[in-house]
């Protein structure tokens, strides 16, 4: 396996423990990983104050594994680290992949069985590309893939210092920043763990161990290879000023050399902001071939607010137990769906369409698949909603192109609530116009014009659907 080499990148400051921590780096890169090592672990004992990732910032520890019957996998601990990584951060829900090992899977597909580093992964995961191809004892992309994030920089999220000596100090800075962490170790090979805390004493000033997963634990044991998060004792070593673990396999010469952190996705982007159940979890990236779900196992929100998001279709409260909530508000506001969109299958769902917003279906519009009255769309002051077909006779001709149920509303100010479509007046809450012409030519588009009173559309704009929410005993995260 290759040596360590130091590179020297953008600068990334802070005070940890008195440490002015300075990232450093070199123009070859980081350095080259691989190890195969099956075996078990004897863990330290636990001591001090705990800082774990999962305990601080929610979620669990991620563990992809090698296995002793794959031949793919010997080197590609650094793959299994960066699987991790995109577990933790939401970067990896993507592409059909909901797990760590699913994303490890995916690498041994896409690349050789030679070592390699995080940093180069992260990059292809974003942009199809590897900075190390044709490099002679790298990993090589030998499948195309990656590229989900083509117009992203992984370097605006991702952080590196190969300082030995401060090694300690960014893995404090990156768990309490809420990073996924990655240690690269030398010392009898070169291996990549996924770091999931530390512990040190009460006043931060001495660091006693690091909470790890590790893809070799167990390797030569019977499948399934159980996950398994262990904790390691540290030890500042002088003179040559690195960070050993203790008793690692064995052994206490196993040092940090480099420290990887990357951060989650973003919670918005111009247009947009999203929370909680969202997959693939980066809406920008959507395309016409992305199946969306918003709030597909648990609680999940969409506000489109100027923004444009497209997917080959959608389902809002996927499963049983879930809610999504998805708001599309403002005249430069759209989603458009190539295929269908399902608002409510086994979970409940709510679509409101307000101010000029544009919800396109070319497939089929489902509302309330199961049948159990949990699940709307609320269109009000000139939400536009347009499904493929001319049925722009009657709303009874409209609903037609509906699958489920009729459950469309809209705010009826008599009442101070949302009332059924059907009790509208067409040429008064609603139009109905068959386009054949412009992008949505062969579309029926339904206006509804009814507008709320000003302190409740004040409601109905970005945050307001959980306000609704709460009043109907439903909470979104």
């Amino acid at each position: 396996m290759g040596a360590k080499v130091s590179w020297i990148g953008s600068a990334v400051c802070a005070a940890v423990v008195g440490v002015a921590l300075v990232s450093s780096a070199s123009a070859s890169g980081p350095s080259i990983i691989g190890y195969d090592q099956p075996g078990s672990f004897g863990d330290g004992t636990p001591q001090g104050e705990q800082h774990r990732l999962f305990d601080m910032f929610g979620g669990t520890w991620h563990d992809a594994e090698k296995s002793s019957d794959n031949t793919e996998d010997d080197s590609m601990c650094w793959a299994a680290q960066t699987a991790n990584i995109l577990a933790w951060t939401g970067w990896g829900m993507t592409g059909g992949m909901t797990d760590t090992d699913g994303m490890f899977g995916y690498f041994q597909d896409h690349w050789t069985d030679q070592g390699g580093n995080a940093y180069f992964g992260l990059d292809w995961w974003f942009d199809g590309t590897n900075d190390k191809q044709g490099q002679s004892g790298w990993s090589q992309v030998d499948v195309p893939g990656g590229g989900f994030y083509p117009g992203l920089n992984f370097s605006d999220y991702r952080h590196l210092d190969t300082t030995d000596a401060a090694a300690m100090a960014w893995v404090d800075s990156y768990i309490n920043n809420g990073w996924a962490t990655g240690l690269s170790l030398s010392g009898p090979g070169d291996h990549a763990v996924t770091c999931w805390g530390f512990n040190s004493d009460s006043t931060g000033s001495t660091y006693y161990g690091v909470w790890i997963t590790d893809s070799d634990d167990d390797k030569g044991g019977p499948a399934p290879r159980p996950d398994a998060l262990h904790y390691y004792d540290v030890s500042y070593s002088n003179p040559d000023g690195v960070w050993r673990l203790q008793d690692y396999y064995g052994s206490d010469d196993w040092y940090i050399t480099e420290v990887i952190g990357m951060e989650p996705v973003p919670t918005s982007a111009p247009g947009m902001n999203w929370s909680g159940d969202i997959y693939p979890s980066y809406p920008p990236a959507w395309d016409a071939s992305t199946t969306a779900y918003i709030g597909k196992n648990e609680s999940g929100a969409l506000n489109i607010t100027g923004g444009t998001v497209s997917s080959a279709g959608g389902y809002i409260g996927y499963n049983a137990g879930s809610t999504g909530v998805v708001t599309v508000d403002g005249a430069d506001s759209t989603w458009t769906n190539s295929g269908g969109l399902t608002v409510g299958h086994d979970g409940a769902g709510t679509l409101t369409i307000t101010a000029g917003g544009l919800v396109c279906v070319a497939g089929t519009l489902t509302i309330d698949d199961d049948g159990d009255g949990d699940s709307f769309i609320n269109m009000a002051s000139g939400g536009m909603l347009a499904l493929f077909g001319e049925a722009d006779g009657s709303l009874t001709d409209f609903l037609g192109l509906v699958d489920g149920t009729d459950a469309i509303r809209y705010w009826n100010d008599d009442l101070s609530g949302w009332d059924a479509l059907l009790n509208a007046t067409m040429g008064d809450e609603y139009d109905l116009a068959y386009l054949t012409e412009g992008d949505l030519s062969g579309y029926t588009a339904l206006t509804v014009s009814a507008v709320p009173e000003p302190a409740t559309l004040a409601l109905l704009g970005v945050g307001g659907l959980a306000v609704l929410l709460v009043r109907k005993g439903r909470q979104i995260s």
